[in-house]
């Protein structure tokens, strides 16, 4: 094969995008971070969808139909959730995803039925389910331990989900005792992000409505401290700012 055809074959390939076949738009993804492998993905009618991206891909020869038109291969879910056909589907959308970071036998789902999720995957059955009474707007699983030594720190908090709503603080879930052990007071208005952050196991961040981000110590009541962004350009003009 000469240098340009490899070269328009490999650029073919890795920029060719794969059609799951979902009828409904897709509202999120979340490929698991211990195996890079396992892709989940989430719609507006309520359904989650898995796919093994690391499955057999079809060569450039056989993405051809006639003379050079290319098509989209379709992959086969591994398995699916759909509202009707799995007892335990979200009703309405599902509008957050996340993996459990150690393993990629569980993970969570939350929808605008107010529900979070936390299914088994090789069962494809949910084991622990809450209700909000809240649209759940996004979902995060704490950070696993990246380091040996860091792995007593994370024992207690890294199965911890912390939940951004439409209530009005953040909560957080404990899937081991299958309860909510607290919400975040501070917000007062609809959150729609969060993550934990991957230095300190107990901190996490969450935004708001309200243009606030927020960062917790889920240990400690109130938050360390609020980063307001109406206020940027008054921090930067200031005289002890970074830019002066």
């Amino acid at each position: 094969m000469d240098e340009k055809k490899r070269k328009t074959e490999e650029s073919f390939f890795d920029t060719l995008s794969i059609s799951s076949g979902q009828q409904a738009y897709i509202y999120r993804l979340a490929l698991d971070s211990k195996d890079n492998r396992y892709l989940l993905s989430s719609s507006n009618d309520g359904s989650v969808y898995l796919y093994d991206v690391l499955a057999r891909r079809c060569s450039v020869q056989e993405r051809i139909i006639g003379f050079g038109n290319y098509v989209d291969p379709t992959w086969t879910p591994t398995f699916s959730i759909r509202r009707g056909s799995h007892k335990d589907a979200h009703k309405f959308r599902v509008s957050s995803l996340a993996w459990y970071p150690i393993d990629s036998g569980l993970f969570i789902s939350g929808g605008f039925d107010g529900l979070v999720k936390l299914w088994d995957t090789n069962a494809v059955e949910a084991i622990c389910s809450f209700d909000l009474n809240a649209r759940v707007h996004a979902v995060a699983m704490s950070a696993a331990p990246r380091q040996p030594e860091e792995c007593a720190a994370f024992d207690s908090t890294h199965a911890l989900v912390a939940v951004a709503c439409s209530g009005s603080d953040p909560r957080i879930l404990d899937p081991v005792s299958g309860s909510m052990t607290h919400t975040l007071a501070g917000h007062g208005c609809e959150q729609h992000c969060v993550t934990w952050s991957v230095l300190k196991p107990y901190e996490l961040f969450t935004g708001s409505i309200d243009g606030r981000v927020r960062l917790w110590d889920v240990r400690r009541p109130g938050a360390l401290c609020v980063l307001d962004q109406s206020l940027t350009a008054a921090f930067f003009s200031s005289p002890s700012s970074p830019s002066s």
